[in-house]
């Protein structure tokens, strides 16, 4: 493919075409000239256009990160109806450890988890796996901070300059 390929007037046919909702391959045979139908798709990838949804091309969206779910938080200062020894524990229940070990009032949530192969119900998932965070803690209060990435980059152009 040569460096002219995609002229302007061939970009304006191809997003009539696909929005008129014809498939990569009419698209390519209607350009001519070399464009291959893997080409098309990869403009239209890098445009934004979309001809996948029920048949005809749209542009495409952009992505939003789905709403969060919401979940049943769990106190764990009440006790649950649900509790179990470790002994009284079955696939398909809360692991979810509750009080001290060492006590013989410790239990295990016992709560009924959404799919036999986890292992917390949701209230107690979300305590379990949380996202970590990044941060520095300095052995020496007066230590710097840890270098960036920009930082990194920063260096690396002062040694080569």
């Amino acid at each position: 493919m040569t460096k002219g390929t995609w002229t302007d007037d061939r970009l304006v046919v191809l997003k009539a075409m696909a929005e008129a909702g014809k498939t990569a391959q009419e698209i390519a045979d209607r350009l001519g000239g070399g464009i291959s139908r893997n080409a098309v798709l990869g403009k239209m990838d890098r445009l934004g256009i979309n001809n996948k949804q029920s048949g005809r091309s749209v542009i495409a969206k952009k992505k939003t990160a789905p709403a969060p779910k919401l979940v049943e938080l769990v106190d764990d200062e009440q006790p649950s109806p649900d509790a179990r020894s470790l002994l009284e524990m079955r696939p398909g229940r809360c692991y979810f450890g509750i009080g001290d070990p060492h006590k013989p009032t410790f239990h295990f949530c016992g709560r009924k988890t959404p799919d036999k192969t986890e292992n917390y119900c949701p209230g107690h998932a979300a305590k379990a796996y949380q996202k970590t965070r990044k941060f520095h803690v300095p052995d020496d209060p007066d230590a710097p901070p840890p270098v960036t990435d920009d930082d990194r980059d920063e260096i690396i152009h002062r040694e080569n300059a």
